[in-house]
């Protein structure tokens, strides 16, 4: 038999980035550094994309809400910013290779589309892609992105599995 019950049928207006983290279970310790930092208005800009580090994200860093808390809050937002990029990017759309781009903290990531459908940002493998939001697109990812310091020479460098280019790079640099 058919029942009638009064249910709102209406689909909710799309939530923001920060309405989103703030609603999501996955995100308590990004929600506690968003909070802290008072960062949340930042991710309500529009056409933006969020790569969001879930807990097991904080925890794979090695960062805890108390290790956040105890860093100065223009670091870390610093820090959240660094996961922004000022236009909305869907995975699809990234062809296959490696590319440079500028964060929303002015620093710079590297977007690798290795194929298959797995990309990484730095280290970070994206293993939820494209979550909808108002304001944006959120790429959920396994580790904290930690802005590389230094040149990068200096970052090539200090990686064991790159030594040829780097050896190659100093020597181009020099000559």
């Amino acid at each position: 038999s058919f029942s009638c019950t009064n249910r709102d049928n209406t689909v909710a207006d799309p939530k923001t980035i920060t309405d989103q983290i703030l609603e999501d279970k996955q995100f308590g310790i990004l929600r506690a550094a968003m909070t802290y930092a008072e960062a949340g208005d930042a991710l309500k800009a529009a056409n933006i994309t969020f790569f969001a580090p879930n807990d097991a994200a904080f925890q794979n860093s090695g960062l805890t809400e108390a290790a956040i808390r105890s860093l100065p809050k223009e670091q870390v937002k610093n820090m959240l910013l660094y996961h922004v990029l000022y236009s909305p990017v869907s995975l699809s759309t990234i062809p296959t290779g490696v590319y440079t781009v500028q964060t929303a903290s002015q620093g710079v990531a590297y977007l690798n589309n290795a194929g298959a459908g797995t990309v990484y940002i730095n280290n970070a493998k994206v293993t939820q892609p494209d979550v909808k939001a108002a304001n944006g697109v959120i790429h959920i990812i396994d580790h904290v992105l930690t802005p590389s310091s230094g040149s990068l020479l200096a970052t090539i460098q200090s990686n064991s599995t790159l030594t040829f280019l780097a050896a190659a790079l100093k020597r181009i640099s020099t000559v």
